[in-house]
Parts: structure tokens; C-alpha cells; sequence
């Protein structure tokens, strides 16, 4: 025969031992309390990580979004270098400037993309070497730094390629 003495409500003999059997069974509903709240801080935390995340992809977006403008007037100030190239009746240090501009304008680029941006940067340093190699007398550097300022163009493009498909694999999936 099973020992009923538990549910046998003659053990309580005083008032001490019927607030000792109330503390455990408050105890016992406080611990599943205790877990449900642990849970939804988990869940809640789990949703912070995941809006961190979408918040920095969307600033990763926006700064490829910059450095794509920004290259492409690079890239036409190169064209403009290209196409007055050995023409009279431009100054020396009209196409120094030019070409200083270009080079800061790179390396401020170069400075705002992600370290995981390798094949954007590695394109833009080489432009920006060529580009130090310009001395005005040899159209070559010109050339060969708008050839990686394309190819560093064409990676900006599919990078922000990616983040947008991200993004809307984040709003198809958001809640």
C-alpha cells in the first residue's frame, strides 16, 4: 500500500508547520516563475544581439553607399586627368591638386570600410600607389590606378549586393 502521510493533513499540528508547507509550495511556484522570467530576459537579449546586428549591417550599407559616390567622382577626376593629359594651357599644379584630391579621397574611403572589406581595399591602395607614382609626365600610373579604382568599384557594388539581400532576408524574417 502507497504511504499517504504526506497529503495527510493531521502532520500539521501547528501553525509553524502550516506556514512551513505554504513557504514550499510559494517556493515551488516561484521557481517556475523564476524560469519563465529567465527565458523571456534570454529571448530579450537574443532580440537586442539580433537588432545590433541589423543596426550595424544597415551602417555597413549606408558607409558603401558613401564610398561607392564618393569613388565614382574619384574614378571621373581620373577621366578628367586622362583626357587633359599632355594638353597645353593647364598649370603643373592643377593636376597635382587633382590628384592629391583623389588620393585623400581614397584613403578616407580606405579609413571608413570594414577591415573584412579586403577586396575593396587591396584595389584602392594599389590605385592610390599608382597614383603617387603620377609625376605628370607618364600617363601610365593614370591608367593603371583607374583599373583598380574600377575593380574596387565593381566590389563596393557587390558588397552593398550582399547587404541588401541580407537586409531583406532580415525584414522576411522579422516578427
Amino acid at each position: 500500500m502507497i504511504d499517504c502521510s504526506f497529503w495527510d493533513f493531521s502532520q500539521f499540528e501547528t501553525a509553524w508547520d502550516w506556514l512551513g508547507w505554504l513557504a514550499d509550495i510559494f517556493g515551488i511556484i516561484a521557481l517556475g516563475i523564476t524560469l519563465v522570467q529567465i527565458l523571456q530576459v534570454k529571448n530579450k537579449v537574443n532580440s537586442s544581439i539580433n537588432a545590433m546586428s541589423e543596426l550595424k549591417r544597415l551602417q555597413e550599407q549606408e558607409i558603401l553607399k558613401r564610398a561607392f559616390a564618393d569613388l565614382s567622382r574619384q574614378q571621373e577626376n581620373i577621366y578628367w586627368l586622362l583626357n587633359k593629359f599632355g594638353q597645353s594651357g593647364f598649370r603643373t599644379s592643377t593636376f597635382e591638386e587633382k590628384n592629391g584630391e583623389i588620393i585623400s579621397t581614397i584613403n578616407h574611403c580606405l579609413n571608413e570600410l570594414l577591415s573584412k572589406h579586403t577586396q575593396i581595399s587591396k584595389p584602392l591602395r594599389l590605385a592610390v600607389l599608382e597614383l603617387r607614382k603620377y609625376n605628370g609626365t607618364d600617363k601610365k600610373p593614370l591608367e593603371e590606378a583607374e583599373g583598380y579604382l574600377y575593380s574596387a568599384l565593381q566590389a563596393v557594388k557587390t558588397a552593398d549586393e550582399e547587404c541588401a539581400k541580407a537586409n531583406e532576408n532580415m525584414i522576411a524574417h522579422s516578427n
